[in-house]
């Protein structure tokens, strides 16, 4: 082989593992704003296929906490702030068949309580 067939041959190599690599990793899914909190509950085992609207945004240093409804459920959901000053979810938490639900958050140094109603 001369030596401008092994580097286009290289190349060529080089740019499918490159393509492999890229497509077969998973897409990352943050909470940066209402529409992509829907989508990272809908991605989340149990919710996929669930209706949820977004009722209220909080938050607090490098938390996010965000209260919605699951199929009329209340539930929330928090996130907290990546190095890239992305929001990635940590816990969900969505009660069945009530109307009037309060949650204790984790947040570190802040106690909240979170009442959430239909």
């Amino acid at each position: 082989m001369n030596k401008s067939k092994l580097k286009l041959a290289f190349v060529i190599l080089f740019f499918a593992a490159f393509l492999v690599i890229y497509f077969n990793s998973t897409k990352q899914l943050f909470g940066n704003d209402k529409e992509s909190i829907t989508r990272v509950i809908n991605s989340i085992e149990g919710y996929e296929n669930n209706s949820i609207e977004i009722l209220k945004i909080l938050d607090f240093r490098d938390s996010r906490i965000v209260a919605f409804l699951s199929n009329n459920s209340p539930g929330y959901i928090q996130f907290y702030k990546n190095k890239d000053g992305n929001y990635k979810w940590q816990h969900i938490e969505v009660r069945d068949n009530e109307t009037f639900s309060t949650f204790n958050t984790d947040l570190p140094a802040l106690c909240l309580l979170l009442t959430v109603k239909i």
